[in-house]
């Protein structure tokens, strides 16, 4: 049976999660309010099968975004419920690892489903945001990027890491960071969600 974590300091959204993912035949074995202890009890489980998924909420001992990025790292598909609905917002989620994000009002059901099959999720009252009019910019500086560098960047603004980039574009690993480190140069930038949001902002990708 697949399994699941939910996270979030509210116990009533923990209950609605819980329910949520045993209507998809998905059993949830930790269910808790701070990242601290959901890594406590992650490090607990020797041996046990991976977590399949985790639904990350809101944590008085961490942000959002680092709970996000912690658990990716586990292997597990992670689901953003944020109360946070900002394009920028959005990007760094997926950037850090979001598989699914919607906002507390959201489908968590429909996430769940979509995640589950292999898909990534962003609910589509948020997913509209990222399509909002933008502002004029009054000078548009020109960046200078190479056609396989605007292809790197957007595949890096979908969320996905190094590996699924070079799968993609058929390129190796260390070709892959060499694009990435010429593109942070160019942009002027250190990180990948800046390199995401100056090129959102700048109609890059």
């Amino acid at each position: 049976m697949r399994t699941a974590v939910a996270l979030d300091d509210w116990a009533l959204l923990r209950g609605g999660i819980e329910m949520t993912m045993r209507q998809h035949g998905i059993s949830t074995v930790i269910s808790v309010g701070t990242l601290s202890e959901c890594v406590a009890q992650l490090n607990d489980r020797p041996g046990e099968r991976q977590i399949d998924f985790i639904v990350v909420g809101q944590m008085k001992d961490s942000s959002q975004l680092a709970a996000v990025s912690r658990l990716a790292q586990t292997g597990a598909k992670v689901i953003a419920i944020t109360p946070c609905a900002t394009p920028s917002a959005l990007v760094e989620l997926c950037t850090e690892g979001a598989f699914g994000v919607l906002g507390r009002d959201g489908d968590l059901s429909a996430a769940v489903a979509s995640v589950a099959n292999g898909d990534r999720y962003v609910a589509p009252g948020l997913l509209a945001t990222m399509f909002e009019p933008a502002a004029q910019i009054p000078h548009q500086p020109r960046f200078d990027l190479t056609e396989r560098e605007r292809q790197v960047l957007t595949e890096l603004a979908t969320g996905r890491s190094n590996g699924e980039i070079s799968e993609r574009l058929l390129i190796g690993t260390q070709t892959v960071k060499t694009h990435l480190s010429n593109i942070y140069d160019k942009l002027g930038v250190h990180r990948r969600t800046h390199a995401v949001r100056l090129a959102l902002s700048h109609s890059l990708v």
